[in-house]
């Protein structure tokens, strides 16, 4: 809060990005500060999502802004494969905050 006050910033044009591999290693502390930046308007994005141990669960415990999925599993994206039906799973579930009460600040970016 003291850093956005003291640049001037607009809380809702930052948007941080946090690794799934940060995000899990200290996932209590991790969601604490999340959620107290996301009270001031920041933006949130999960970055690399499926590059690690990943958990769709993690989309449901912290209501992200932005999900930024690995390019593994979109850099071959065709019928029939199994990256198609996890990018499904994966976009249904992130839409689901955005009609949510929780959904994204005002300003935040798309």
């Amino acid at each position: 809060a003291a850093t956005l006050e003291g640049t001037g910033l607009a809380s809702n044009r930052l948007e941080l990005e946090i690794t799934e591999r940060t995000f899990m290693d200290n996932s209590e502390k991790t969601l604490s500060t999340l959620h107290r930046l996301k009270q001031l308007g920041v933006c949130i994005a999960m970055d690399d999502f499926g590059t690690g141990y990943s958990s769709l669960s993690y989309l449901r415990s912290f209501p992200f802004d932005k999900i930024k999925l690995d390019r593994t599993f979109v850099s071959d994206l065709t019928d029939g494969t199994e990256h198609v039906v996890i990018v499904q799973a994966v976009v249904s579930i992130a839409r689901v905050p955005c009609s949510a009460p929780r959904s994204r600040p005002t300003g935040c970016p798309n």
